[in-house]
């Protein structure tokens, strides 16, 4: 089966280490010509390159959701904690102190965790 150069257009046979690539062995093995070339021409026959997250202030940006996404979550389950505690001849409950401050520690990274995440979220930019 023959198969057309990426590079200098010229139908060559098979051999193992060209298949992914999809190069003659001439053009493989020539130094001057780097991977880069082979990646470009690959890309400009498949159309649209694929968008992925590459610049900083889009890792910003999704590093932000993620942070607005847990904070948001957090702070949802934290403020359903239940800081009282029963006591064992009378039945009533009465708060306790460990368990109020335990909750209130937990608000604290929860809702900076928003505010830092809402905050990357706005300034991390899509170019």
């Amino acid at each position: 089966m023959k198969t057309i150069c990426k590079i200098c257009n010229t139908p060559f046979g098979s051999w193992n280490s060209s298949k992914h690539i999809g190069v003659c062995l001439k053009c493989y093995t020539n130094e001057s010509i780097e991977r880069s070339t082979i990646l470009k021409k690959d890309s400009e026959q498949a159309g649209a390159t694929p968008k992925m997250i590459s610049s900083p202030s889009d890792w910003l940006k999704f590093i932000g959701i993620i942070l607005l996404v847990i904070g948001l979550f957090g702070i949802g389950l934290t403020l359903n904690i239940d800081t009282t505690v029963a006591m064992s001849e009378s039945g009533q409950r009465v708060n306790n102190i460990g368990l109020i401050a335990e909750k209130q520690n937990k608000l604290l990274i929860f809702i900076t965790a928003t505010i830092v995440g809402s905050l990357f979220f706005l300034f991390g930019r899509k170019s």
